[in-house]
Protein backbone atom coordinates (compact mmCIF):
# COMPACT_ATOMS: atom_id res chain seq x y z
CA UNK A 1 0.00 0.00 0.00
CA UNK A 2 1.05 3.98 0.04
CA UNK A 3 2.99 2.96 3.55
CA UNK A 4 5.63 1.04 1.76
CA UNK A 5 5.52 2.71 -1.29
CA UNK A 6 5.92 6.21 0.87
CA UNK A 7 8.99 4.43 2.99
CA UNK A 8 10.41 2.58 0.00
CA UNK A 9 10.62 6.09 -1.75
CA UNK A 10 12.83 7.06 0.77
CA UNK A 11 15.38 4.65 0.97
CA UNK A 12 15.80 4.76 -2.98
CA UNK A 13 16.14 8.57 -2.78
CA UNK A 14 20.12 9.29 -2.86
CA UNK A 15 19.64 12.68 -2.71
CA UNK A 16 18.38 13.15 0.49
CA UNK A 17 21.25 12.21 2.51
CA UNK A 18 22.29 11.93 6.32
CA UNK A 19 20.05 15.10 6.55
CA UNK A 20 17.10 13.53 5.51
CA UNK A 21 13.69 14.08 7.20
CA UNK A 22 12.21 10.61 6.92
CA UNK A 23 13.25 7.36 8.58
CA UNK A 24 14.37 5.25 6.30
CA UNK A 25 12.60 1.94 8.13
CA UNK A 26 9.30 0.65 6.54
CA UNK A 27 6.49 1.31 9.47
CA UNK A 28 3.67 3.49 10.80
CA UNK A 29 6.23 4.46 13.73
CA UNK A 30 8.86 5.67 11.52
CA UNK A 31 6.00 7.77 10.05
CA UNK A 32 4.68 8.63 13.22
CA UNK A 33 8.46 9.93 13.56
CA UNK A 34 8.80 11.99 10.95
CA UNK A 35 5.62 13.92 11.25
CA UNK A 36 6.84 14.97 15.13
CA UNK A 37 9.61 15.72 13.80
CA UNK A 38 7.99 18.39 11.35
CA UNK A 39 6.05 19.65 13.61
CA UNK A 40 8.89 21.06 15.56
CA UNK A 41 11.01 23.78 14.46
CA UNK A 42 13.05 24.18 17.83
CA UNK A 43 16.68 23.18 17.91
CA UNK A 44 16.32 21.75 21.65
CA UNK A 45 14.37 19.23 20.48
CA UNK A 46 17.43 18.03 17.77
CA UNK A 47 18.56 14.86 17.51
CA UNK A 48 22.21 14.48 18.57
CA UNK A 49 23.34 11.62 16.80
CA UNK A 50 26.47 11.40 19.59
CA UNK A 51 24.39 11.87 22.46
CA UNK A 52 25.92 8.30 23.74
CA UNK A 53 29.09 9.83 23.93
CA UNK A 54 30.46 11.28 27.31
CA UNK A 55 31.38 14.70 27.18
CA UNK A 56 35.13 13.88 27.68
CA UNK A 57 34.87 11.63 24.40
CA UNK A 58 33.12 14.07 22.58
CA UNK A 59 35.27 16.69 23.18
CA UNK A 60 38.57 14.42 21.86
CA UNK A 61 36.71 13.54 18.28
CA UNK A 62 35.89 17.72 17.84
CA UNK A 63 39.92 18.72 19.23
CA UNK A 64 40.91 16.20 16.84
CA UNK A 65 38.73 18.28 13.83
CA UNK A 66 35.94 15.44 12.92
CA UNK A 67 33.34 18.08 12.15
CA UNK A 68 30.20 15.94 13.28
CA UNK A 69 31.57 16.59 17.31
CA UNK A 70 32.56 20.19 16.74
CA UNK A 71 28.54 20.17 15.22
CA UNK A 72 27.28 18.44 18.32
CA UNK A 73 29.71 20.20 21.00
CA UNK A 74 27.38 23.31 19.81
CA UNK A 75 24.23 20.97 20.67
CA UNK A 76 25.23 20.40 24.01
CA UNK A 77 25.79 23.66 24.99
CA UNK A 78 22.36 24.69 23.11
CA UNK A 79 20.40 22.24 25.06
CA UNK A 80 22.20 23.81 28.42
CA UNK A 81 20.88 27.00 27.52
CA UNK A 82 24.34 28.66 26.57
CA UNK A 83 23.44 30.07 23.21
CA UNK A 84 26.37 32.02 22.47
CA UNK A 85 28.96 28.60 23.42
CA UNK A 86 26.94 26.68 21.20
CA UNK A 87 26.79 29.10 18.17
CA UNK A 88 30.71 29.72 18.56
CA UNK A 89 31.22 25.32 17.91
CA UNK A 90 28.84 25.75 14.88
CA UNK A 91 30.76 28.43 13.40
CA UNK A 92 33.73 26.50 14.00
CA UNK A 93 32.05 23.59 12.27
CA UNK A 94 31.14 25.72 9.71
CA UNK A 95 34.55 26.73 8.74
CA UNK A 96 34.99 22.65 7.93
CA UNK A 97 32.06 22.96 5.80
CA UNK A 98 29.32 21.23 7.43
CA UNK A 99 26.12 22.19 6.45
CA UNK A 100 24.31 21.06 9.53
CA UNK A 101 26.33 23.36 11.45
CA UNK A 102 25.31 26.42 9.34
CA UNK A 103 21.14 25.05 9.39
CA UNK A 104 22.00 25.08 13.55
CA UNK A 105 23.51 28.72 13.20
CA UNK A 106 19.93 29.89 10.56
CA UNK A 107 17.78 27.94 13.18
CA UNK A 108 19.34 29.86 15.76
CA UNK A 109 19.36 33.41 14.13
CA UNK A 110 15.66 32.90 13.06
CA UNK A 111 14.73 31.96 16.43
CA UNK A 112 15.67 34.95 17.73
CA UNK A 113 13.72 36.96 14.75
CA UNK A 114 16.93 37.43 12.24
CA UNK A 115 15.64 35.95 9.42
CA UNK A 116 18.07 37.78 7.26
CA UNK A 117 20.65 36.22 8.89
CA UNK A 118 19.32 33.28 9.02
CA UNK A 119 18.64 33.44 5.35
CA UNK A 120 21.95 33.70 4.40
CA UNK A 121 23.14 30.34 6.66
CA UNK A 122 20.63 28.48 5.14
CA UNK A 123 22.18 29.40 1.48
CA UNK A 124 25.46 28.45 2.78
CA UNK A 125 24.14 24.99 3.92
CA UNK A 126 22.73 24.64 0.63
CA UNK A 127 25.92 25.54 -1.07
CA UNK A 128 27.94 22.83 0.34
CA UNK A 129 25.24 20.30 -0.10
CA UNK A 130 22.64 20.00 2.99
CA UNK A 131 19.71 18.16 1.26
CA UNK A 132 17.10 20.03 3.84
CA UNK A 133 18.93 23.55 3.13
CA UNK A 134 15.85 24.30 0.49
CA UNK A 135 13.48 23.17 2.89
CA UNK A 136 14.44 25.93 5.37
CA UNK A 137 14.63 28.49 3.03
CA UNK A 138 11.32 27.69 1.96
CA UNK A 139 10.24 28.25 5.99
CA UNK A 140 12.16 31.00 6.24
CA UNK A 141 10.82 32.85 3.26
CA UNK A 142 7.55 32.12 4.50
CA UNK A 143 8.49 33.53 8.06
CA UNK A 144 9.24 36.83 5.76
CA UNK A 145 5.94 36.91 4.73
CA UNK A 146 6.74 35.90 1.28
CA UNK A 147 4.09 32.72 0.87
CA UNK A 148 4.12 32.83 -3.29
CA UNK A 149 8.30 32.58 -2.83
CA UNK A 150 7.89 29.71 -0.60
CA UNK A 151 5.46 27.85 -2.09
CA UNK A 152 7.58 28.45 -5.20
CA UNK A 153 10.43 27.00 -3.28
CA UNK A 154 8.74 24.09 -2.63
CA UNK A 155 8.48 23.13 -6.21
CA UNK A 156 12.58 23.24 -6.51
CA UNK A 157 13.46 20.72 -3.55
CA UNK A 158 12.73 17.01 -3.27
CA UNK A 159 9.18 15.92 -2.17
CA UNK A 160 9.96 14.52 1.23
CA UNK A 161 11.64 17.98 1.86
CA UNK A 162 8.90 20.21 0.25
CA UNK A 163 6.34 17.95 2.56
CA UNK A 164 8.32 18.44 5.48
CA UNK A 165 8.14 22.75 4.99
CA UNK A 166 4.48 22.34 4.46
CA UNK A 167 4.02 20.51 7.84
CA UNK A 168 6.42 22.89 9.55
CA UNK A 169 4.24 26.45 7.77
CA UNK A 170 1.41 24.57 9.10
CA UNK A 171 2.25 23.86 12.43
CA UNK A 172 3.01 27.80 12.34
CA UNK A 173 0.02 28.96 11.12
CA UNK A 174 -1.75 26.32 13.72
CA UNK A 175 0.11 27.95 16.51
CA UNK A 176 -0.99 31.49 15.50
CA UNK A 177 -5.05 29.97 14.96
CA UNK A 178 -5.13 30.99 11.52
CA UNK A 179 -6.42 27.30 10.74
CA UNK A 180 -8.02 27.86 7.59
CA UNK A 181 -4.96 28.75 6.24
CA UNK A 182 -2.74 25.98 8.33
CA UNK A 183 -5.60 22.94 6.31
CA UNK A 184 -4.25 24.30 3.26
CA UNK A 185 -0.81 24.03 3.98
CA UNK A 186 -1.21 20.15 5.24
CA UNK A 187 -3.31 19.37 2.21
CA UNK A 188 0.15 20.89 -0.09
CA UNK A 189 2.03 17.88 1.93
CA UNK A 190 -0.45 15.52 0.51
CA UNK A 191 -0.38 16.83 -2.68
CA UNK A 192 2.87 16.86 -2.58
CA UNK A 193 2.82 13.04 -2.51
CA UNK A 194 3.18 11.96 1.34
CA UNK A 195 -0.10 11.07 2.37
CA UNK A 196 0.97 10.49 5.94
CA UNK A 197 0.01 14.34 6.55
CA UNK A 198 -3.51 13.61 6.55
CA UNK A 199 -2.39 11.73 10.10
CA UNK A 200 -1.88 15.55 11.41
CA UNK A 201 -4.52 17.15 9.11
CA UNK A 202 -7.85 14.62 10.27
CA UNK A 203 -7.80 15.93 13.92
CA UNK A 204 -7.63 19.35 12.95
CA UNK A 205 -10.69 19.22 11.07
CA UNK A 206 -12.36 17.48 13.37
CA UNK A 207 -11.75 20.14 15.74
CA UNK A 208 -12.82 22.85 13.17
CA UNK A 209 -15.91 20.32 12.94
CA UNK A 210 -15.23 19.78 9.53
CA UNK A 211 -15.83 15.77 10.35
CA UNK A 212 -17.02 15.02 6.53
CA UNK A 213 -13.25 16.42 5.11
CA UNK A 214 -11.59 14.32 8.31
CA UNK A 215 -13.28 11.17 6.66
CA UNK A 216 -12.54 11.56 2.89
Amino acid sequence: GWLIGFSNSVASDPSLGSEAPLHREIGARALTDWLTAQQSTNLSSAPVPNDSLSETDLHRLADAGVAEAVKDMGMRRYREGDHQKAADWWRKASTMWHGGAMRNLGKSAEEGGDYVTARDWYDQARAVGLPTAGMHIAINLFHRGDEEAAENQLNEISTNNAAGAAVQIAGVLRGREELTKAVEWYERGIRLGIPAVAMILAPLLREMDRNDEALE
